[in-house]
């Protein structure tokens, strides 16, 4: 069997508390303590968690192919721009959106969802990789006054801005207390990232639309904004994949009227494995 190998160490910075007698900081302890408890088709396996004195952190996984934008660039190259087939975009995006729900029902966000985050086995299976910037967005409630027998769990908000700007929601570039919901984060990303599947390239370099002219153009008018990129609703494959319904499921601007993961696996989308 063949594995991957990914080297961590603390360095300290941004102020991060050091724990585990200085081995590692918080945030690489919270990255492999859910790295090592998940366990789906579509995530990746992380195998065995090796600390050395040095301070390195050895990360045994499950070994993948190639990312998923590497996959997209070589289509576009060898076929004059084009985007991959409309199967091969039901299937690959299927597997995404099956992962994503896996995360989320077990109260983990990625934060950090990109094409270049998604790996392909060579049997063609879809990996989601990289935990550096995943949180927990459940916290459990012991049984007391306000839950009388067993636990409940309540959702928490999240801080910190992760990601890339092309894939970042636009409430994480907007200013106030700083708080948002990572799983709703998580499913703009998955938008954008369809889009790139779809036309080969981002609908607009960042959210902000004083800094972007075509995300201030989809803020005045999405629908009219989508209706030129998506000139028809015709669907990708017998009805089960529109790219309409798609984009306008996950690109919701407002996080508080966005969908979630089991909205768009339940809504129109076929996720056909």
């Amino acid at each position: 069997m063949v594995v991957a190998v990914k080297t961590l160490q603390a360095r300290g910075s941004r102020g991060e508390e050091k724990s585990g007698g200085g081995v590692l900081s918080r945030r690489v302890l919270e990255e492999l303590g859910i790295a090592v408890n998940v366990q789906h088709r579509n995530v990746i396996q992380t195998f065995e968690v090796i600390v050395e004195a040095d301070r390195r952190c050895y990360v045994v996984m499950e070994a993948c192919a190639v990312d998923l934008l590497t996959l997209i660039q070589r289509q576009a190259a060898q076929h004059g721009g084009a985007s991959m087939s409309a199967g091969e975009i039901n299937g690959y995006f299927g597997q995404l959106l099956q992962g994503v729900q896996y995360l989320h029902g077990i109260g983990v966000a990625h934060r950090d969802l990109k094409l270049d985050n998604v790996c392909v086995t060579e049997q063609g299976v879809l990996k989601i990789i990289d935990f550096g910037c995943a949180t927990l967005f459940r916290r459990r409630i012991r049984r007391g006054q306000q839950v009388p027998f067993g636990y409940q769990y309540v959702e928490t908000q999240s801080v910190g801005a992760c990601g890339s700007d092309p894939y970042m929601a636009p409430e994480l570039f907007v200013g106030g207390d700083g708080y948002y919901a990572a799983r709703k984060v998580d499913v703009w990303a998955l938008g954008i990232m369809y889009f790139g599947m779809r036309f080969v390239q981002f609908p607009w370099a960042v959210a902000h639309g004083e800094r972007d002219q075509n995300y201030r153009a989809f803020e005045q008018s999405p629908r009219r904004f989508l209706d030129r990129w998506i000139p028809d609703a015709r669907p990708l494959v017998g009805g089960s994949l529109a790219d309409r319904a798609v984009v306008g499921l996950l690109l919701d601007p407002n996080p508080a009227t966005r969908a979630d993961i089991g909205e768009v696996v339940k809504g129109s989308i076929d996720v056909r494995v």
